[in-house]
C-alpha cells in the first residue's frame, strides 16, 4: 500500500492511496474460496472546507476509486466480488 497526504490550504487536502492485492488463481477454491481475482485499487480524496462567515461548517469531498485487475478476465457470471469499475462521488457534509 502506498498513501500520501498533502495540504495545499488551511481549507483544502487531498489524499492518494494505491494498494495491490495477490490472490491464488481463480480455480484454487482451498485458498480462493469465492475465486476472487488479483487486483489493483486507487484512491482519490479531496476535501475544503470553506473558511468564511456563511459556509462555516459545510465540508466539501471528491472521491475516486478504482479498483482495476489487468490480465485477469473472468466472466461476470462468474465473478462473486466485482473488478474493474470506477467510480466518482461528491459529497457535502454540513455539521451545525
Amino acid at each position: 500500500m502506498l498513501k500520501g497526504r498533502n495540504k495545499w490550504t488551511p481549507s483544502l487536502y487531498s489524499e492518494l492511496s494505491t494498494a495491490r492485492a495477490w490472490l491464488p488463481g481463480i480455480g484454487d477454491y482451498a485458498h480462493n474460496k469465492y475465486g476472487s481475482v488479483s487486483y489493483w485499487s486507487a484512491v482519490f480524496d479531496l476535501n475544503y472546507r470553506p473558511s468564511y462567515r456563511p459556509l462555516q461548517g459545510l465540508v466539501f469531498r471528491l472521491l475516486y476509486v478504482a479498483k482495476v485487475s489487468p490480465g485477469e478476465d473472468v466472466p461476470v457470471n462468474k465473478m462473486f466480488y466485482s473488478t474493474n469499475y470506477q467510480q466518482v462521488n461528491f459529497v457535502t457534509q454540513v455539521s451545525f
